[in-house]
């Protein structure tokens, strides 16, 4: 059976009768986003800043106007900036630790040692382990935030200058703007793939931090970065696997409204999974091989 294969067959066995604690999980860092979030939106409006939209006159639509009504939205966003960042740090402070505490409970899956739905609050009991929790997601937005604005920043820039210039004299000038506009599509796209692969060098740090919490953050990454290097194809291939699932999400968080957190009960608990077996099967094949063989294309590990 292909390796990608089995790690799924294992995913969806370790996570059999335990769907119900997995899904509550989810449900309880989802909540807290939203309590987090009615509390700025109550915030702002007993400051007097009302929620911002973007707004179109449907009977003139075109590129330029639409560029025109996303600017105005961008620098009402920018008014609130302040608000917007207290808001997201109290957001990160509160969920670092949960999804350090989730993420350990699907590594101690794969030792067959279930925990409780509790368990996750268990980065909160000690200073130190909330601390390096901070750290641990903090030092990976740091790395990743060069690479974010290098691998997006120019699609960004083609596509709002193709929207700026659209329709400003001549046809000729609108076939060049809409030549930016796709043109920083295609890079956007590109980019996102690039961005996945470059994130795939850090994907065990997190559980490599679960295996072990005395550990340096920074020691868990330098070993993810090692152990990831010649190996980083086989990760980028194993996410893009999920592309599917996460469209559906995408769509249904258009299609079902407050109801879209539904298929993300499934979803979401099964990639996690699925990261933890393949992370341990690459952790233990790195110290037990010195590198895991890409020639083979079965799975020894079993859950």
């Amino acid at each position: 059976m292909p390796l990608r294969y089995q790690i799924k067959l294992n995913a969806r066995l370790i996570l059999k009768k335990k769907w119900f604690k997995a899904s509550a999980l989810i449900l309880i860092i989802y909540f807290l986003c939203l309590g987090v979030s009615a509390l700025e939106i109550g915030f702002c409006n007993a400051i007097g800043i009302k929620e911002q939209t973007a707004t179109l006159d449907m009977s003139t639509v075109n590129f330029k106007a639409i560029a025109k009504a996303y600017m105005t939205y961008f620098h009402q966003v920018i008014n609130i900036l302040p608000v917007n960042a207290v808001f997201s740090a109290i957001t990160f402070l509160l969920v670092a630790p949960l999804l350090a505490g989730m993420i350990e409970w699907y590594w101690r899956l794969t030792d067959n040692k279930p925990q409780g739905i509790g368990d996750i609050f268990a980065w909160f009991g000690s200073f130190r382990l909330y601390i390096k929790s901070l750290w641990l997601f903090l030092n990976l937005l740091l790395r990743m935030l060069p690479w974010a604005l290098l691998t997006f920043f120019l699609p960004l820039c083609s596509m709002l200058y193709g929207f700026y210039i659209y329709g400003e004299s001549s046809t000729l000038q609108t076939m060049i703007s809409l030549l930016f506009i796709g043109l920083g599509e295609l890079l956007l796209i590109g980019g996102a793939f690039l961005f996945a692969y470059i994130f795939s060098r850090y994907f065990l740090a997190v559980f490599i931090f679960s295996e072990d919490s005395t550990r340096k953050v920074n020691e868990c990454v330098k070993e993810s970065v090692r152990i990831s290097r010649k190996i980083r194809g086989e990760i980028f291939k194993f996410n893009l696997s999920f592309l599917g699932w996460f469209i559906l999400l995408f769509l249904a968080s258009y299609a079902l409204d407050v109801l879209s957190i539904l298929p993300a009960l499934f979803v979401v608990p099964y990639f996690l999974a699925s990261c933890a077996v393949f992370s341990k099967y690459l952790i233990f094949a790195d110290r037990v091989k010195g590198k895991p063989d890409q020639t083979q294309d079965t799975m020894e590990f079993k859950v």
